[in-house]
């Protein structure tokens, strides 16, 4: 199979490398100063990247999102217009143009977007038509890992520092604020707006950029400090309203269901104690309205994994 890399950071790198392994033709890497090769030997200026797309069988699209998503919505429209299907792990496009990019989704590989390699919107997808009427869901293995070790009774930093070594943090964050912010100011929005709109639960698509997430304060970080054991950040869907104590998120209604997203008590819902979970671990649980449940539980969080969900939807995708 011979692919393109439009992003050749840590992921990207790492598309490559397993790329290799498979005996992948790499065609082209991009980024910003240039077009690379499989040795990241620079081969053209990056404004000529388009004369290479036609001459691959899959792209994967890995641009860290700096904006709302629209480069990669950019990316993403042009490259299936010329009938090439994408791979993605950037959040920002399907986050806020997901509307836009409906009518193509047949072509688009976008699992690591939400939960790593555990496949969340598979499963969602799978049990979406069950008369589901509520969805509780860890889609942040980061901040799971960090709570893990925080309810162990590990430094704040030393947590922060583990979770930096083994690649679960967004490359500028390097201190638990930073962590915190990121992942709940801009990551759970991003992959909320995703899963909501695969649910297809409603006609009307949300976008990312209509969430507005509270910041956390100094005093709630202290008490999270104190309590980790009881907290964590969890997203609730439902069509019935949802009233609770949560510190920081966002709530957000349309169409008949209630958004409301933060960190939350394990001990105010018993289905919230189902998940407390291990490690980089992302769960989901769908209610129908018989009060049957569904669960699903993967890993979240991790490049080597995030990027083996990717070469697996690439194999699919090329074959259809």
């Amino acid at each position: 199979m011979k692919i393109g890399v439009i992003g050749v950071g840590n992921i990207g790198k790492e598309i490559i490398a397993q790329a290799l392994k498979r005996r992948w033709e790499v065609v082209f890497g991009l980024n910003r100063s240039g077009v690379f090769n499989s040795k990241l030997e620079k081969i053209d200026e990056s404004k000529n990247y388009k004369k290479y797309i036609p001459q691959c069988d899959v792209i994967f699209l890995a641009i860290p999102t700096t904006d709302d998503g629209v480069r990669a919505y950019r990316y993403i429209n042009e490259i299936v217009g010329l009938g090439i299907p994408v791979v993605t792990c950037e959040k920002g496009a399907l986050a806020n143009y997901y509307h836009k990019l409906e009518k193509n989704l047949d072509r688009i590989g976008f699992n690591a977007t939400v939960g790593g390699s555990s496949r969340i919107l598979d499963f969602a997808k799978e049990y979406r038509n069950k008369n589901i009427v509520a969805v509780h869901v860890v889609l942040n293995g980061t901040m799971n890992f960090l709570f893990n070790e925080l309810s162990q009774g590990r430094n704040p930093q030393r947590a922060v520092n583990r979770a930096v070594a083994q690649g679960y943090t967004e490359p500028q964050a390097k201190k638990l604020s930073g962590v915190l912010s990121v992942e709940s100011e801009i990551d759970i929005p991003n992959k909320t707006s995703i899963l909501f709109n695969h649910l297809n639960a409603t006609p009307t698509k949300v976008r990312a950029r209509y969430f507005k997430p509270e910041a956390l304060s100094e005093e709630q970080v202290e008490k999270l400090l104190k309590e980790a054991k009881n907290w964590r950040y969890i997203v609730s869907i439902s069509k019935n309203p949802i009233s609770e104590e949560k510190l920081c998120g966002f709530e957000y209604h349309v169409d008949g269901w209630y958004i409301s997203a933060g960190f939350k008590n394990v001990y105010a819902n018993k289905k919230y104690q189902e998940l407390v979970l291990p490690g980089v671990g992302n769960k989901i649980i769908l209610v129908d309205d018989k009060g049957n449940t569904y669960a699903h539980f993967g890993i979240g969080a991790g490049q080597e994994i995030t990027v083996q969900t990717m070469m697996e939807e690439a194999e699919s995708l090329a074959k259809s």
